[in-house]
């Protein structure tokens, strides 16, 4: 729909305020050009002319995912609002299949599987050729690691639609996760020959080469990715070390160590690889090999405090105080705006924001020095992990206390609180 469309609905509108199709459907040529907000208030008028209108509440429901979407997900008033539209789709249409898809594509993007699935189980039957709600569904399983069901949903999907390409993807995908990477190859082949211009099947191809060790295939999958889609990478050691970030975030620790080894033979001066692949190498408990990656990294860019935070983190959880707050203390300095800068960067460490890691760990090292008799430590450690809050008066009276019992190195408590903003 263009302009054209949108000044002849207005003057249908102009002519007869009451006319609920009108606006729904302005509403749809405005939501076409991306004009969300306008598209939700001709919903909403559509909507006070007709409340039993399933299709303006449908069309309202989409409007709002779309600016949830958009909007990096952060406004969750957005997704409320979608799923309370869709909901009212079907108390007023229950009948109606693409309702349930969509509200369980809704409850999948915001990690709710179990309601998700609940929808696409009541959206196939009533429509069990709809080759989406099998899909989704099996998305959906792949996720929660129910790999034989998503792969039973995938099955169907290819028995309804041979040439459904995605669905020859997502059973790779799901073969990978299982260990069965021969099979999971031959289903991307299978994509690829479908759809050789499509970025993700190689993309899955090269990581599940990756794992399997064959580094060269991996980096020939990954030179098509660029080539097809260079948003997923400007480099080979880039969209290398995005498979490896991928594989981690899947909990395939082994996957993401092989993508990184991959990305680091690209691009050995690339610190990130050795970073994240450290963080793998953690996840795993190989914590020497954790600490020589990060040692590594830190050679390679002195000037990046996460590397000196999960650093920092392994020398705590060995015990290794000292060197711990070092590190600590390196990436305070590297980046003394604490709060607004980790949390602006959006640094996550196992799940949680960087300062909130940072903060229990540097508690704990106080907890366990007040323990062993050392309160001097305690006292200063806790000042530290106070300004990770941050809370710059309690971590004065906690540094005086130190400085009290004998902590003799005032100028370091002086270029905490300056560096505290």
């Amino acid at each position: 729909m263009n302009d054209q469309t949108i000044y002849e609905l207005g003057e249908v509108i102009r002519l007869n305020r009451k006319d609920a199709t009108a606006y729904n459907n302005r509403g749809d040529a405005y939501h076409e050009k991306g004009k969300y907000d306008k598209a939700i208030a001709d919903y909403d008028e559509a909507i006070r002319l007709n409340p039993e209108d399933a299709t303006a509440y449908h069309n309202r429901a989409d409007a709002y995912w779309q600016k949830w979407k958009e909007s990096d997900k952060r406004i969750t008033d957005y997704y409320d609002k979608a799923i309370a539209d869709y909901s009212e789709v079907i108390r007023l249409n229950p009948e109606d299949a693409t309702a349930y898809i969509n509200r369980g594509d809704a409850y999948l993007e915001e990690f709710e599987h179990y309601k998700a699935i609940a929808d696409y189980d009541e959206a196939i039957r009533l429509d069990p050729e709809d080759t989406t709600a099998y899909y989704n569904r099996g998305d959906a399983y792949r996720d929660i690691e129910e790999y034989d069901k998503a792969i039973a949903d995938y099955d169907k999907v290819i028995e309804l639609d041979p040439k459904y390409t995605d669905a020859y993807t997502g059973r790779g995908r799901a073969y990978a996760r299982k260990g069965e990477y021969d099979k999971a190859i031959t289903d991307y082949d299978k994509a690829i020959r479908l759809d050789p211009e499509k970025a993700g099947p190689y993309f899955h191809r090269g990581i599940t080469y990756g794992k399997k060790g064959e580094d060269n295939k991996a980096i020939a999958d990954y030179e098509k990715v660029i080539k097809l889609d260079p948003k997923k990478g400007g480099t080979l050691a880039v969209a290398a070390f995005i498979s490896g970030n991928f594989c981690f975030e899947e909990g395939e620790y082994d996957g993401a160590i092989a993508n990184f080894n991959a990305a680091i033979k690209l691009d050995p001066e690339y610190a990130g690889s050795y970073n994240n692949r450290g963080v793998a190498y953690g996840r795993k408990g190989e914590y020497d090999k954790e600490i020589a990656d990060y040692n590594k990294a830190i050679r390679i860019n002195p000037n990046h405090a996460r590397y000196y935070l999960n650093r920092g983190r392994q020398y705590q959880e060995r015990g290794d105080y000292n060197l711990a707050i070092k590190d600590y203390d390196n990436a305070v300095r590297l980046c003394p705006n604490y709060v607004t800068d980790f949390v602006d960067a959006k640094f996550r460490l196992g799940g949680e924001g960087i300062v909130n890691q940072a903060r229990e760990l540097l508690k704990s090292v106080s907890d366990d020095c007040w323990n062993s008799g050392d309160k001097v430590a305690a006292a200063y450690y806790n000042g530290v992990s106070l300004l990770f809050l941050p809370n710059k008066i309690k971590a004065q009276r906690c540094f005086e206390r130190a400085r009290e019992l004998g902590f003799d190195d005032w100028t370091k408590i002086v270029e905490h609180l300056k560096n505290l903003k």
